[in-house]
């Protein structure tokens, strides 16, 4: 079980929790959600096209199409650990950022001060 489920089966009565059984596969590998809004004036709409796309398998070629590139190109056993090297470039980069920035700042207010 994953750190989620564990969290959520601690805090079922105990009574609750002792019927859960651990299946050998794992059948929901993930999901997504849409929030509404609870009065929603077109949520039976909305429903009613979900269920259009599920029914044609448009839904289908759609999660293929966008939701398989994010999961291949970063999976959970993807890790990146960074050097001090890289915290350095990182640093380095920040500060010459804001110093670009202020430098911008104060052409502006010299250019303004020379109009006005």
């Amino acid at each position: 079980m994953d750190v989620t489920t564990n969290y959520y089966i601690c805090g079922l009565p105990i009574a609750d929790s002792s019927r859960i059984k651990e299946l050998p596969v794992q059948y929901i590998t993930g999901g997504n959600a849409i929030g509404l809004q609870k009065k929603f004036t077109f949520r039976k709409l909305f429903d009613r096209s979900l269920q259009k796309m599920q029914e044609s398998s448009l839904m289908n070629k759609l999660r293929s199409n966008w939701l398989s590139a994010g999961t291949s190109m970063c999976g959970r056993k993807t890790k990146f650990t960074a050097s001090l090297s890289d915290v350095a470039a990182i640093f380095i980069l920040l500060m010459g950022g804001a110093a670009f920035s202020c430098l911008l700042l104060l052409l502006l207010l010299l250019l303004e001060y020379a109009v006005g």
